[in-house]
């Protein structure tokens, strides 16, 4: 007879129950879990991962561009036409607003958006052509300096952006 293990976060050992018959009592067998080698490297990167989500953001959300991408030019390749569309409108919009809106703090807050109305044109214009014509090679390296130059710039970025409370004589300067 065997008692299963037992289950969820804090699982116990495994006990077997052994009758060795004879009229002599019962022994209680009780294995300790042991997990394999690669099942604890498994989830130190797990955790590893998990505890620096935040910081490999661009390089998940790569993937799921990626990927939804090459789903889309499987199941639907006409898909493509709507961020092929946002991706001319998005700058043609941000012309007009930096350059003919008529308060000029609005023209100044939206020429400041360059780099990431930029971005997010390429992102949508890779994601259309690779719907379109399917992750190949060349929109696969693209996808790759693409998201390798998102990552960099997002590290780049948190590092210069303090993340910490401030020092108490930091406070009192200003």
């Amino acid at each position: 007879m065997s008692i299963p293990a037992q289950r969820g976060r804090r699982s116990g050992p495994a006990a077997h129950l052994l009758d060795l018959g004879d009229g002599t009592a019962p022994v209680v067998l009780v294995v300790p879990h042991r997990r394999s080698l690669a099942s604890r490297l498994a989830l130190a990167a797990a955790r590893e991962l998990w505890e620096r989500r935040f910081a490999w953001a661009p390089l998940w959300a790569g993937v799921g561009l990626f990927v939804a991408a090459a789903v889309l030019s499987l199941v639907l390749p006409g898909a493509a036409l709507a961020p092929a569309v946002a991706a001319l409108l998005m700058p043609a919009g941000w012309v007009s607003i930096a350059y003919r809106h008529p308060r000029w703090s609005v023209r100044r807050t939206a020429r400041t958006q360059l780099p990431s109305i930029a971005a997010a044109a390429g992102v949508l214009a890779w994601s259309a052509a690779a719907t379109w014509f399917g992750p190949g090679r060349v929109m696969t390296l693209l996808w790759l300096i693409g998201t390798i130059a998102a990552q960099v710039a997002w590290s780049y970025r948190r590092r210069k952006t303090p993340t910490g409370p401030l020092a108490a004589d930091q406070t009192a300067q200003n």
